[in-house]
């Protein structure tokens, strides 16, 4: 073989296995709103056993299984809004940098925004830990009498990127 031809041959091989190696790349499947459909019914599930192990059974107190999720921390009464100048793709991808405001409901009816940390894994794992300060620490003594793990603290959960 010519000198010539090894070099294109060689140089089809490398563009054949570049082409490979990217074409995993591109728009991260995992998103705000992803996440938003992930994390926002969660909650709202996991507030009805915390809710039910408080041996406050029937409350007609549930959250509405909303989710506003992006990037970066954001404050619990401040619904976050895109940064200007900032491309779609730095509100998609892994990272624990993701921030979810959900709407919490407190015994006394009334409803305030919430913040959970999210970190997300490029599995489209996530693990969402809520504010100790209004959702309870990590334990509690259930209405049983029982020790039990707080649902509220940190949930975790996977987004169906397929």
């Amino acid at each position: 073989m010519s000198r010539r031809h090894f070099s294109a041959a060689a140089a089809a091989a490398l563009s054949a296995a570049l082409a490979f190696s990217l074409a995993g790349c591109g728009t991260s499947q995992i998103t705000g709103h992803g996440l938003e459909a992930a994390v926002g019914p969660t909650f709202a599930r996991l507030y009805v056993l915390d809710q039910q192990a408080l041996g406050n059974r029937g409350s007609d107190k549930t959250p509405d299984g909303y989710a506003q999720c992006t990037r970066g921390v954001i404050a619990s009464n401040v619904a976050p809004a895109p940064r200007s100048g900032s491309s779609a793709s730095s509100y998609s991808g892994a990272g624990d940098d993701w921030s979810c405001v959900v709407n919490f409901p407190y015994p006394d009816g009334h409803i305030e925004p919430i913040v959970y940390d999210l970190s997300v894994e490029a599995t489209g794992c996530y693990v969402a830990t809520g504010p100790s300060s209004v959702v309870g620490p990590q334990t509690f003594k259930a209405a049983s009498g029982r020790t039990v793990t707080n649902p509220l603290f940190e949930f975790d959960g996977c987004l169906n990127l397929h």
